[in-house]
């Protein structure tokens, strides 16, 4: 009786299943954890550009010597802070990533279904973010189209 009742359990921890589902995530997560690693580093390569570009120029429009334009120090700290936006907003999907990776890693030494359905909901946002990037690219270059066109149609 008592080997029967440890062959059940043996069977629940190797579920084929759960087996079949963790084996292409496993070998997905090496690459989400390079992609988050890069993009994090990109991203506060950004972060620290921003930051470096905001105090450099406050500090120069502040002591008033090093621009003779008007304006010229003052759009350099609004690009300094359009930089510092865009490397927080574009921090979260390596995050995302880095987190599908590390519940993979869970998901292989639990083998518990609810890190596996944590690494997919962290890859969801991930593809919702990347779908809704694309959404916009589109959306600018259906604008920039239509522009193009009006310009060419007034200047024939």
């Amino acid at each position: 009786m008592e080997s029967s009742f440890h062959n059940d359990v043996e069977h629940q921890n190797s579920n084929p299943h759960f087996e079949a589902l963790l084996e292409p995530l496993l070998q997905t997560r090496p690459w989400a954890m390079l992609c988050a690693v890069l993009g994090l580093f990109v991203s506060g390569l950004m972060v620290i550009f921003a930051l470096v570009l905001i105090l450099g120029m406050s500090g120069a429009l502040l002591a008033g010597s090093m621009f003779q334009e008007p304006f010229s120090g003052g759009i350099a700290v609004v690009m300094g802070i359009v930089y510092l936006i865009f490397g927080v907003v574009f921090a979260l999907p390596p995050y995302w990533l880095y987190r599908f990776a590390k519940s993979i890693r869970m998901a292989d030494k639990t083998r518990e279904t609810s890190d596996i359905i944590d690494a997919l909901k962290y890859q969801k946002s991930f593809w919702k973010f990347i779908g809704i990037c694309v959404l916009i690219y589109l959306g600018f270059v259906i604008i920039s189209l239509v522009f193009v066109a009006i310009a060419a149609f007034i200047s024939a």
